[in-house]
């Protein structure tokens, strides 16, 4: 069982990494909404399904966040937590309960989407919930196996993979996690609208010299290669 000292810190600490995600993902339903609303097809069933979709996926960004705050806590304990399967049976439980803590904005947001057309029949919230329940269960199930692998070759380290939309390489004593970023198309495209919009403000900031506008626009060519209709496109 995860020890009440280890268990506040987590939950502190997603309290406010989804503090962030809420106003972010707020932030996201009004883009949608907004562009559906400027096409005059706000209430309409494709407005729903692009809000369902951007739903799904935030549950499973949530959920990844969650367990790579467990993640970061947990190795600071070395491996012996890591080796009790009751353990990670008590990390799953975690997981679920923080998930439907920090969720229920996606419920009121997929409420406000099902009011846009009442008589149309949006797919299911229950089953993009589970589905990030159960990619993470799996990430705790592998990490029981890299657990028992490093204590088989006693190299005295832990090591946790995560692979999820939600990118960060974590170290520390004797553990490390590693989360490998998956973009889809919608988060390209998002990608793409921010650099457009850095792009406008940029050629809009008069007070800039040419030397410090030529550095950021440099900036912006090396660290995104071109792939939209500016030298910042994703690819």
């Amino acid at each position: 069982m995860i020890a009440s000292e280890l268990r506040e810190m987590a939950a502190n600490r997603i309290k406010i990494e989804m503090r962030e995600r809420k106003e972010s993902f707020a932030s996201v339903i009004g883009r949608i909404t907004g562009e559906w609303n400027a096409r005059h097809v706000l209430h309409s069933s494709g407005a729903q399904g692009a809000i369902a979709h951007a739903i799904a996926g935030e549950y499973q960004v949530r959920a990844a966040i969650i367990w790579q705050v467990l993640g970061r806590v947990i190795g600071t304990q070395g491996r012996v937590l890591l080796l009790d399967p009751s353990f990670h049976a008590d990390l799953k439980n975690v997981v679920v309960t923080e998930l439907d803590e920090h969720c229920t904005d996606l419920q009121k947001h997929y409420q406000d989407a099902e009011n846009l057309m009442p008589a149309s029949r949006m797919r299911p919230l229950a089953p993009s919930r589970q589905h990030a329940i159960d990619k993470i269960a799996s990430e705790i199930d592998l990490s029981l196996l890299a657990a028992r692998a490093a204590a088989q070759q006693g190299d005295g380290a832990t090591t946790i993979n995560v692979y999820q939309s939600y990118s960060i390489v974590q170290t520390g004593a004797e553990s490390s996690a590693v989360l490998t970023v998956q973009l889809g198309p919608s988060e390209r495209a998002e990608i793409d609208r921010a650099l457009d919009a850095t792009t406008d403000a940029l050629r809009e900031a008069q007070h800039l010299s040419q030397d410090v506008r030529g550095d950021l626009q440099h900036m912006g060519c090396v660290t995104l290669s071109a792939g939209g209709n500016n030298a910042g496109g994703v690819q």
